[in-house]
């Protein structure tokens, strides 16, 4: 084989490469977009609510309120992948938060959690409570206070 050959035959398989990886580009970027449409389509039509419960805790006339329970809620919901939602991962994430007499957030600690990625996500955003202060006869008081989040279908 001549060497005009040889450069002949590896032009044509460099064009061959060339457009093998254009099309590969095309087709997964077209798959990629389709993907991102159907996950935005699907997720926006799934109703998915985190719903807390916040139990009283003892020896308080009135336990803390969070002020700001709706803003922490759509903080998990963004960190909650769509894929997540998309296959109806549920479950629940018990945390006891403690609240200083201010209605600031001290401490927290996950007691329960049915999937430690949910624990995780919901640990992340406790800190961004704000509180109502607990009251005792009349006073401001630090207490602690559990708050059920749970991620349903």
């Amino acid at each position: 084989m001549s060497e005009n050959q040889r450069n002949f035959w590896i032009v044509v398989t460099m064009v061959a490469l060339g457009l093998a990886s254009l099309q590969w580009i095309t087709t997964w970027e077209h798959n990629r977009e389709k993907a991102e449409s159907s996950c935005r389509m699907s997720c926006s039509a799934t109703t998915f609510q985190t719903a807390p419960r916040i139990t009283t805790p003892h020896g308080v006339d009135q336990a803390p309120k969070a002020l700001n329970m709706y803003e922490v809620k759509r903080r998990v919901l963004r960190s909650y992948s769509c894929g997540q939602r998309r296959h109806g991962v549920e479950g629940e994430v018990l945390a006891r938060v403690w609240v200083d007499q201010d209605g600031n957030y001290i401490k927290h600690r996950v007691l329960n959690q049915s999937n430690a990625d949910m624990g995780y996500r919901v640990s992340r955003q406790l800190s961004h409570l704000r509180f109502q202060p607990a009251r005792h006869h009349g006073q401001r008081e630090a207490a602690a206070v559990d708050i059920l989040i749970t991620f349903p279908y």
